[in-house]
């Protein structure tokens, strides 16, 4: 079966592309416990380099708390910010199962 090519976007061969990785938590300290790594992929070829930016706790970006709600918050703000203009891979390493209230705006 073929996938679809919904939301799929051409990268250009020399682009950069703005990486981010998560390390989810629902705990009731979760600003302190979930993380937020920013990087790029630089794409030269035949070469592709990782260039880490920066590695937070949600607590530390913009609006970020302790709470589950402030830090999701904090995190879905970065990540809506950074697709505007830009190409943009998001990984999560989470739970298996993420309560409904995190997953809805």
């Amino acid at each position: 079966m073929k996938r679809p090519s919904v939301g799929k976007q051409r990268i250009l061969p020399s682009q950069t592309v703005v990486i981010y990785g998560i390390d989810f938590s629902g705990a009731a300290d979760a600003g302190k416990k979930m993380f937020v790594a920013k990087c790029a992929l630089l794409k030269k070829p035949p070469d592709l380099t990782l260039l880490v930016h920066s590695v937070l706790p949600a607590r530390q970006l913009p609006g970020g708390g302790l709470s589950p709600q402030d830090a999701t918050a904090a995190v879905r703000s970065e990540l809506m910010a950074a697709t505007k203009d830009q190409t943009v891979v998001v990984g999560v390493d989470s739970p298996p199962a993420i309560a409904k209230e995190f997953m809805t705006g």
